[in-house]
């Protein structure tokens, strides 16, 4: 790997086999600042080698392989950029979270995750809000570990993930109490929606807007 910005050439041994990928700075620049929300306006200055025969080195081969023959004539990558887009971006993160670099200690393994894997969580979610959902569901939809996510919640977001769930089906309930149309009972509503305790529900109802169910659905 090298940075065409610190060098301009490279020379192959004889009998060498060699695809070559090149990616302007600003696209890379575009990658970081989209995954850790935060500006990269410097120069990468990366720089390095890796074993093809190692683990890191074949997932990257193989990567580069994929972009390669799937982009080539009418392959699949061909005809579905966005794929591919994702695909090379996933490239470059890997590479990135495993080479020096200028920004490498944005990738340092801490206890709190990416926003961007904060805001895949949040979706995943509210994609699933109205059925049987645990928090470490969500971490392994979001690969990453329980404590990471709680962490991740807790510094993003000020809240948990657990209470994260319950806030959003705790709207949803209010949201269906409103509707004028809503003929289900508020004990059927809360049970659609994950509630199963009656007094808890009505407790936590009540933190959250400051009055009863019926409260509620008398004002709709």
């Amino acid at each position: 790997m090298l940075n065409t910005g610190l060098c301009e050439s490279a020379e192959y041994g004889r009998g060498s086999v060699h695809t070559t990928f090149t990616l302007p700075g600003e696209e890379v620049a575009r990658i970081l600042q989209a995954a850790f929300e935060r500006p990269a306006p410097g120069q990468l200055d990366i720089a390095g080698t890796f074993d093809v025969a190692a683990p890191e080195g074949a997932t990257i081969v193989a990567m580069m392989s994929a972009i390669e023959s799937g982009l080539s004539g009418d392959a699949p990558l061909a005809s579905a950029p966005q794929a591919a887009r994702l695909l090379r971006d996933a490239l470059v993160m890997l590479v990135l979270a495993r080479f020096p670099h200028r920004y490498a200690s944005w990738f340092e393994r801490t206890a709190a995750p990416a926003p961007w894997q904060i805001r895949r969580a949040v979706a995943f979610i509210d994609a699933h809000r109205d059925g049987p959902l645990t928090v470490q569901e969500v971490a392994d939809a979001v690969g990453i570990g329980l404590r990471s996510l709680q962490e991740g919640f807790r510094k993003h977001k000020q809240i948990s993930p657990h209470d994260y769930i319950k806030q959003v089906r705790l709207a949803a309930v209010r949201a269906e109490l409103l509707e004028p149309g809503s003929t289900r009972s508020i004990e059927a509503i809360a049970r659609h929606w994950g509630f199963v305790n009656r007094g808890h529900f009505a407790l936590d109802y009540r933190n959250a807007f400051g009055e009863q169910p019926s409260q509620t659905r008398r004002r709709r």
